[in-house]
């Protein structure tokens, strides 16, 4: 990643990250929110997406069972919008893996599970836990917990930003205009398009990915592999 980065730099081509999930009102939302400082210090924030993957209806040759074509697995297919949507709300400058678990079915990784600390520049070592699944249903969303209450943002484009409290009954909603995906999309090319005009950076900028890269190849070269007999789970498509 740090090696595409200086190559664009000395050519002065513009590179742009294709993280649309930025523009989701309740991701937006989030980050204000944190960056404020009004809920005062996080204590822990962890995020889930996963839903289990019975069948998909694809032939044995279709891209997301091949473990090079598909980047890996989950992790890097889906799970890299999950991270990056942390990084994005706490703006995440460092972190530590204590611990990674990943769940593979002959070679293509299906599961991940991270342990570790994050900091940022306004707060070190926030304890972060995060897991993306194809084999089990998640509560799937990221929770931010403060000292007296949760922030739950969802992971939609419509998917709403809540106070829970500690048990995670909920309090209250917030109000959120309405953004499609396809008006996210627009919104994000707008922004990298007015990055390659004007030479500065945007939010769309590929130096803004830094840190939620280098989390997941953290968790490619570093993980405890589990594996799967197939007689656990059959990749779908089959029959």
């Amino acid at each position: 990643f740090d090696l595409c980065l200086k190559e664009a730099r000395a050519k002065n081509i513009q590179l742009g990250i294709g993280l649309v999930r930025r523009f989701c009102p309740a991701t937006a939302l989030a980050q204000k929110i944190v960056q404020s400082g009004v809920f005062g210090r996080i204590e822990k924030v962890w995020a889930n997406e996963g839903m289990r993957a019975k069948r998909t209806g694809q032939e044995a040759d279709f891209y997301m069972f091949d473990p090079h074509a598909a980047g890996g697995g989950v992790l890097m297919e889906t799970g890299s919008h999950l991270v990056d949507q942390i990084c994005t709300i706490l703006e995440i400058v460092d972190f530590q893996m204590d611990d990674c678990i990943q769940r593979k079915f002959k070679g293509l990784e299906m599961e991940t599970r991270f342990s570790g600390t994050v900091s940022t520049d306004y707060q070190q070592k926030i304890r972060c836990l995060f897991e993306v699944s194809q084999l089990e249903d998640l509560c799937n969303g990221i929770f931010i917990e403060f000292s007296g209450f949760i922030l739950k943002c969802g992971l939609g484009f419509d998917s709403p930003l809540e106070i829970l409290t500690r048990d995670g009954s909920p309090l209250s909603q917030f109000q959120l205009q309405p953004v499609t995906e396809k008006a996210a999309f627009a919104l994000e090319w707008r922004e990298f398009l007015q990055q390659c005009r004007t030479q500065n950076p945007s939010k769309m900028s590929a130096d803004t990915a830094r840190t939620s890269s280098a989390i997941i190849e953290a968790c490619y070269q570093d993980a405890e592999e589990i594996g799967l007999a197939e007689s656990e789970h059959e990749l779908a498509g089959r029959g």
